[in-house]
């Protein structure tokens, strides 16, 4: 099996296995799999969650039958919003079955499956002609690219002129002395889900994106908006660790149960110290 390959099925496994313990522990009703953004009066994390998608389409100016990929799209909770909210016609890209069962369910359960598609699909191969796209959205799923290059030379490419790339993400901090813990922390969350495999700084992200056309860039440091998130994750998962690793050692649970929980409870720190951070990035294909 080659790196690429290893690279999908860790992704694979690590959703299928860990998509019941976001259904019931972290997005409830928002359908949102990320942090989401506490703005002024936001007062839970489900609100958090949809509050996000909102900044984000009015970020991207998304309107009535505009054509979104959401590439990554988790459960295709962001393109039910965006249907049901913004009356755009969306499609969500993902490698994960599981996921695409379950967000294809919730589409047609909200009446939406006319405006909804949920396709299977690489985002760094994207199955889609050149110019299809008013708005690729990447919501917390760049962190799975193994190549930013190729990342965004197929978003640049499937969007039409004039369209918009709007990406969230957890990218690499400015810090510049990282320390071996903190590398060692950053390494855990990797090896869970196949995260980080290219990770940069959001700066160099967006030399990534002029390099590959987009105009009219703009880099939205939104750390200290997940933050009463990243705080509820830490809590959340640091009484989970000790549960995962007793019933881990029964082989009543994953071993990636565990990597996640500790990952969770290394997150927040890496953010207050400047190790990582959480931007969102706009461009527009010219």
């Amino acid at each position: 099996m080659n790196s690429e390959q290893e690279h999908r099925t860790k992704i694979q496994e690590y959703y299928t296995i860990a998509q019941p313990y976001y259904r019931f522990m972290w997005h409830g009703k928002s359908l949102g799999l990320h942090y989401g953004l506490w703005t002024e009066n936001v007062t839970s994390r489900t609100s958090a969650i949809i509050k996000e998608n909102e900044i984000m389409a009015d970020l991207a100016g998304i309107k009535e039958n505009d054509l979104v990929l959401d590439a990554g799209c988790g459960i295709g909770g962001s393109g039910i919003w965006l249907a049901e909210k913004r009356k755009a016609n969306t499609v969500g890209l993902n490698i994960v079955d599981r996921q695409l069962t379950r967000g294809r369910h919730l589409a047609e359960k909200e009446k939406l499956g006319q405006k909804v598609d949920l396709l299977k699909g690489d985002y760094q191969r994207l199955p889609f002609k050149d110019n299809m796209f008013d708005v690729f959205w990447s919501l917390e799923s760049i962190e799975h690219a193994t190549n930013l290059e190729d990342f965004m030379k197929e978003a640049f490419r499937v969007l039409k002129p004039g369209g918009k790339i709007i990406i969230a993400a957890t990218f690499l901090g400015d810090k510049k002395d990282i320390s071996p813990e903190e590398k060692r922390q950053i390494d855990v969350g990797q090896s869970v889900a196949g995260c980080f495999n290219d990770f940069r700084t959001a700066e160099a992200n967006v030399e990534i994106m002029k390099e590959a056309g987009f105009v009219n860039l703009q880099n939205l440091d939104r750390t200290e908006w997940v933050m009463k998130s990243s705080g509820q994750m830490t809590k959340m998962c640091r009484m989970g660790l000790p549960v995962a690793r007793v019933l881990s050692a029964l082989h009543a649970v994953s071993p990636i149960l565990v990597l996640n929980n500790q990952w969770g409870t290394y997150q927040e720190g890496l953010f207050k110290s400047g190790a990582t951070s959480y931007n969102i990035l706009l461009a527009v294909k010219p």
